[in-house]
């Protein structure tokens, strides 16, 4: 019984990419142009609530104002009989939600850069009066070129502003949902910033902050529950970006970064502080916040002192206070806070300009010593001058002397040793430099594993990122294709691709027989089912909630409103009639449109 689309406005409706309890995409092909889109089209059920379509009509004419390189953009919308949809711009890439179901841990400069795009992609919004209200991994994009789009604007609002329905069932997921939210309060541009604290945790953790099996403990979390420190699962991760992940996710949305654009100032000055500088250089155990020029605060300052609510920077009206203890590191860490002159500015008075940091007092007080010590001061210079080349020359020979077949192993081992399963990618050069050095060593044969396995993950993602687009490649072998075609559909479909890829395996399994590219594939199908499978349970859990909430409402106007009843029913056989799990419900539909409501 699911309706046929073969057409919508201009665009010929092809194959769907996705499908939930709020509608169905499809990609689209403009008659006009032949250009390529992604159609999204409403579920019937929720158009014809009352209100629905002003809304729909509403948000639209907010949205098509938004036009940022880091956010999809809005195409075209319309109506077509009953259904509601729109256009949009069609990414060819995944979600960052793919990417962690698959047991991903992204690097920290890489979610920093993420971070920084989708604080501007915010910023573009928020100015224009528009809060997401549904910042989650589900809704960030990520191109094949490691562009970074943030999807489905408008959504929260259109569908309710807490995410969840009177009945109770969940629409989205309450993990990235802010305390105001969770609480029914109003939304702001503060809890966009909440939602993007905690996909950074989870990108860089593997995890959100907050787990539970129940949405009414989560809902619970996230208004009241600490979350757990970022380095118990991310070891790695600075200190800086901790705090301003930890920041970010307070309760309190006035104690949060006070802006996007604040924001994406002080992740670029923190990435761009920690590049200048090594580790054993790290900013004193006091300092907890760092400013968006760069400048590390100490823990009783505020950002909000060195801003304006447009996120300028401006010259410190108030010096910053730093320990004395900590003076040494902080002049090491930050060549910003020097000696004193006698211009009466104090040393810590300091001028931001962009990502440079200059301060007036070193600057004036060096020609004046230049003046006191005439050519003794310029000798002096010129031998501190070479006393320094020499050390770097030094330290730049010991930094690039080649490591050990030993200590170049240990590194190799540790890395492969992590629970996360893509650790090893961050050795693979070291595994290379291993191979290439040392052939001869007897656990030659134990890092070649460790290259396959290397290759195995390349090769998943590299399949994961093309999928279906390779299905044209001469170049693709049988199996390659039919290991393509299975997981093409597995975001809109998991349970058909999981049945596919078991197809594949029956096929084509033959250890001993088979080469090797044809047994990695064979490989990778069985662990592409294992995480399909989970994939289906966490999605039928939470779907499920919510098709029992609306066949309850179904039958609640089965005799006053049947016209409404109808529509909800027809609307779940259309979304959920090919997936098994949902047998019950579509069975409860069928029986309510033939007269026979069944309560449950």
């Amino acid at each position: 019984m699911a309706l046929k689309i073969e057409q919508l406005g201009p665009y010929r409706i092809g194959r769907q990419l996705g499908r939930g309890g709020m509608g169905a995409v499809f990609e689209g092909v403009n008659t006009v142009d032949n250009s390529r889109v992604a159609v999204k089209v409403l579920a019937p059920a929720f158009s014809d609530e009352a209100g629905f379509r002003d809304r729909f009509t509403a948000e639209i004419d907010m949205l098509k104002h938004l036009k940022h390189p880091n956010i999809v953009q809005l195409l075209a919308w319309g109506e077509q009989g009953e259904l509601l949809f729109y256009a949009m711009e069609l990414v060819d890439g995944t979600t960052l939600e793919a990417e962690l179901q698959l047991g991903r841990k992204f690097e920290w400069r890489e979610v920093t850069q993420f971070a920084i795009k989708l604080c501007k992609a915010l910023k573009h919004a928020h100015d224009r009066g528009i809060v997401h209200r549904d910042v989650k991994p589900a809704n960030l994009l990520l191109t094949i070129d490691s562009e970074i789009k943030l999807s489905d604007f408008g959504i929260g609002r259109l569908f309710g502003g807490t995410r969840i329905t009177s009945a109770g069932g969940l629409i989205g997921t309450a993990e990235y949902m802010s305390p105001e939210q969770a609480d029914g309060r109003n939304v702001t541009d503060h809890s966009d910033l909440y939602s993007l604290g905690c996909v950074m945790f989870a990108l860089l953790a593997g995890r959100a902050p907050f787990q539970s099996h129940s949405l009414p403990e989560m809902l619970q979390m996230q208004r009241f529950a600490v979350p757990p420190p970022l380095s118990r699962f991310a070891p790695d991760v600075p200190e800086e970006l901790a705090q301003i992940i930890h920041r970010l996710l307070d309760k309190d949305p006035l104690k949060r970064v006070p802006n996007a654009n604040v924001l994406s100032r002080q992740l670029a000055a923190m990435e761009h502080g920690l590049s200048l500088y090594p580790k054993d250089d790290a900013l004193p155990t006091d300092v907890t916040q760092v400013a968006p020029s760069g400048l590390v605060l100490g823990s009783d300052s505020k950002a909000s002192e060195l801003n304006d609510p447009n996120g300028v920077t401006r010259e410190l009206g108030q010096p910053t206070q730093v320990p004395k203890s900590s003076a040494t590191a902080m002049t090491s860490a930050l060549p910003a806070a020097r000696e004193s002159t006698s211009n009466g500015q104090s040393p810590n008075d300091i001028v931001v300009r962009d990502d440079r940091f200059t301060t007036l007092a070193e600057e004036a007080a060096q020609q004046a010593k230049n003046r006191q010590n005439g050519e003794s001061s310029s000798a002096l210079q010129i031998v501190l001058m070479v006393a320094a080349l020499a050390a770097v020359v030094l330290g730049g020979w010991m930094a690039f002397k080649p490591l050990s077949a030993e200590k170049l192993l240990g590194k190799i081992t540790t890395a492969a040793s992590d629970e996360r399963s893509d650790r090893v990618l961050d050795v693979e050069d070291d595994i290379n430099a291993f191979l290439l050095r040392f052939p001869d060593d007897p656990n030659a044969d134990k890092v070649a594993e460790y290259k396959k396995r290397v290759d195995r993950l390349r090769l998943e993602r590299r399949f994961r990122r093309q999928g279906a687009k390779s299905l044209g490649d001469r170049n693709v072998s049988p199996v390659q294709r039919d290991y393509l075609a299975a997981i093409a559909d597995s975001d809109a479909n998991p349970q058909r691709a999981a049945e596919r890829l078991r197809a594949v395996i029956d096929l084509y399994n033959d250890p001993g027989k088979n080469d090797d590219a044809t047994q990695e594939i064979v490989d990778l199908a069985a662990k592409e089912i294992g995480q399909l499978q989970e994939r289906i349970k966490l999605f039928a859990a939470a779907h499920l909630k919510l098709l029992d909430a609306r066949l309850k409402r179904a039958d609640e106007l089965h005799a006053s409103d049947p016209e409404k009843a109808a529509a909800i029913r027809r609307g779940v056989l259309e979304l959920y009639s090919d997936k098994p799990w949902a047998a019950d419900a579509v069975n409860r539909a069928k029986a309510g449109l033939d007269g026979k409501p069944v309560a449950n």
